[in-house]
């Protein structure tokens, strides 16, 4: 049998089209990941007239989602958090949460948790 290699040319230019078009489709929706260094902790729910201090005061934050999203995002688009709510005087290990706009994932934070003395 001797080779033709135009025959079926229109389903062969078929494949490659849905074989690029699928391509571009998974390539385009990679997540990648951000490191945010040096971001403040905040304090939230603190008492009228009560002092605390934080250490370390600052934490990195490892943050994954789109290459678009991840472009779009300033450092100052994620928060680093600790609630103080309903807490007295002493000395306390509270985790770090953090807000991030809503189709960017908090992968890690560094440290996880901060040493807060309430006074």
């Amino acid at each position: 049998m001797a080779w033709h290699p135009f025959r079926n040319l229109g389903w062969k230019f078929l494949a490659l089209l849905m074989g690029t078009a699928l391509w571009f489709t998974v390539s385009g929706d990679l997540a990648i990941e951000r490191t945010i260094d040096d971001r403040p902790v905040i304090m939230k729910n603190t008492g009228i007239g009560v002092q605390a201090v934080v250490l370390p005061s600052h934490v990195t934050i490892t943050v994954r989602g789109s290459r678009e999203e991840l472009g779009a995002m300033q450092d100052s688009d994620a928060s680093a958090l600790v609630d103080l709510a309903g807490l007295g005087p002493g000395l306390y290990k509270l985790p770090v949460h953090v807000d991030t706009p809503a189709a960017v994932a908090v992968t890690k934070i560094v440290p996880a948790v901060v040493e807060v003395r309430i006074r």
